[in-house]
């Protein structure tokens, strides 16, 4: 096993900040956010400010091809709420024994970080 995954943690990674939704907008709304900032997981704040979730490309697929959700419905009512809040300091090894239960993390409530980054990441250490 390669020793980066050791020693670097979250911060080392290239992480851009997150592009928040309102819990208010409709899936609709929602699916033009995610054509307009091209980014696969979107963390949903409520009308407080306070982290209720995140939405998923795939997920809104998912739901609106089984009509479980309405492109007109509020997002609030599509949120994945399992996710995890981490520090930007936990090592990458932790990091990637969150990604085998959760898809992504939310990083010191500004950032999100997906296994997609991690493999980015450990790929260009190893060129």
């Amino acid at each position: 096993m390669h020793q980066t995954q050791f020693f670097n943690t979250v911060k080392d990674l290239d992480l851009h900040e997150a592009v928040f939704l309102n819990s208010s907008m409709t899936v609709k709304e929602a699916i033009s956010e995610i054509q307009k900032h091209n980014f696969d997981q979107f963390p949903v704040k409520n009308d407080n400010g306070d982290v209720i979730g995140a939405v998923t490309s795939t997920h809104l697929t998912t739901r609106l091809i089984k009509n479980k959700t309405k492109l007109t419905e509020s997002i609030e009512k599509n949120v994945i709420k399992e996710y995890r809040n981490v520090s930007s300091s936990i090592p990458l090894n932790e990091l990637g024994r969150i990604f085998t239960r959760h898809n992504f993390a939310f990083v010191d409530n500004k950032y999100i970080v997906s296994s997609f980054d991690l493999l980015r990441f450990l790929n260009e250490k190893h060129e």
